[in-house]
């Protein structure tokens, strides 16, 4: 529960909760119901998922779960990299963005609201993939 979300309303509130649900959704813990995915991949070593909700395109990373998930978060804690127009960032969290983000733009181009989250490392990714939406809408 984030007093934040709430004080914004109960849309907010389920939208918050959705997220969470999702975010946990990505690693398909065995004991955990399924997650209907409308679109499950994985590009350049980041996994991720793709839920539609309506017009509502939830796009969710999957955080470290392997060696090279690990390796890249090691990397974060090394000099951040410059990222063109997006600044400065730590480089393990850019690694395959390009990649991903060229793979999910066409599958979420046209929706009314586009949800980027993740957990950990996947927050990470969110994160670019939101300046990636911003410097070219889909």
């Amino acid at each position: 529960y984030d007093a934040g979300m709430a004080s914004l309303g109960p849309a907010a509130g389920d939208l918050h909760l959705e997220c969470a649900r999702l975010c946990r959704g990505i690693y398909a813990y065995q004991d955990d119901p399924p997650t209907a995915w409308d679109h499950r991949s994985s590009t350049a070593g980041i996994e991720w998922g793709i839920r539609f909700d309506g017009d509502r395109a939830f796009v969710v990373f999957q955080g470290s779960r392997s060696i090279l998930d690990w390796l890249r978060d090691l990397v974060g804690f090394a000099p951040s990299v410059g990222a063109g127009d997006f600044g400065q960032m730590w480089g393990g969290f850019l690694i395959g963005m390009e990649y991903a983000w060229a793979e999910i733009r066409p599958l979420v181009r046209g929706r009314g609201e586009l949800v980027l989250t993740g957990h950990s490392l996947g927050a990470a990714r969110a994160d670019i993939a939101a300046a990636y939406a911003l410097a070219a809408p889909a």
